[in-house]
Order: C-alpha cells, then sequence, then structure tokens
C-alpha cells in the first residue's frame, strides 16, 4: 500500500500529524462531511470496484440504515458542528479559523484526487484486441513466408 501512496496522500498524512485542535475539526469536517452529507452510499460501489471490497470500510457508517439512515446522520453530523462553539466573540474567531483551515484541507483533498490515477475499465479490452491482431499480423507474416518457401522448393526442374 505504501507503494500506492501519492505525494500529495503523504502531505496530508503529515500535515495531520502535526495539526491542532482548530485543524482536526476542520480535516475532520473535510474528511467525513461528504460522506455523511454527500454521495458516500454512490461512491461505495464505485470504489469497491475499483479497489476491492477491503477498501471500503469507511463507508459502514454513512451507508444505509447505518445511525438511523442519511438523513438522521445528516442532522447528527450538522448538529455536531454546530454544538463546537459557544456563540461568543471567541467563538467568532474560532470559527473563522476553522473555515480558513477547511479550505486549506479541501485544497489537500482535490490534490489527492488529481495524483490518483486509475486505469480505464476498458483498457484491458483494448489491450486484449491489440494482442489479437499482432498475433494475427504476425501469424499471416510467417504463414506467407513458409508458404514462398514452399513454392520455391517445390518449383519443377525445366530442362530443355
Amino acid at each position: 500500500i505504501k507503494s500506492w501512496t501519492t505525494e500529495p496522500a503523504k502531505q496530508y498524512v503529515q500535515r495531520l500529524e502535526a495539526a491542532n485542535d482548530v485543524e482536526c475539526v476542520a480535516a475532520s469536517f473535510i474528511l467525513h462531511g461528504p460522506l455523511v452529507i454527500g454521495g458516500g452510499a454512490m461512491l461505495k460501489p464505485r470504489v469497491e470496484r475499483a479497489f476491492g471490497e477491503s477498501a471500503t470500510n469507511v463507508f459502514e457508517d454513512v451507508t444505509g440504515t447505518a445511525k438511523g439512515g442519511r438523513s438522521s446522520r445528516r442532522r447528527e453530523f450538522i448538529d455536531l458542528y454546530d454544538s463546537l462553539l459557544e456563540n461568543d466573540s471567541v467563538a467568532k474567531d474560532q470559527f473563522a479559523a476553522i473555515v480558513e483551515k477547511c479550505g486549506e484541507f479541501m485544497k489537500l483533498n482535490n490534490q489527492i484526487m488529481i495524483a490518483v490515477r486509475q486505469m480505464p475499465w476498458w483498457r484491458k479490452y483494448v489491450a486484449a484486441s491489440a494482442a489479437a491482431i499482432v498475433s494475427a499480423v504476425v501469424w499471416r507474416f510467417i504463414a506467407t513466408k513458409a508458404e514462398s518457401s514452399t513454392m520455391t522448393n517445390s518449383s519443377p526442374n525445366v530442362t530443355a
């Protein structure tokens, strides 16, 4: 797995390891929010097809009827983040810092997504077709060469 890790993913991990509380809140909001509120349920089958079932454990709490279904999970997620800060001037500064850090983590997420390269589903069919065409051309070339050498060797000796 480490050989599959992209440079942006390594930078993300380093950033998370050194994160303060505000950055941890922002990172969890950016990482978990889209799964809970967004398309976690729609994304799970695509991830499973691309990377196997073992890569889908992150979706267990955000799909199906887990924790009361999507609307319940959405409400719980929003309530959790709304309850993190009190309603005072210090909270406004912290809120602004969280929003700023969310932007930074979103940029990191985008860099990770751009760095991930997946082969298209049709690649294996194109490769198999190309191999078949090359094999047919080579076979035809060998057959033609063998046929022409047979004709050369079997020509009658005509003497006058």
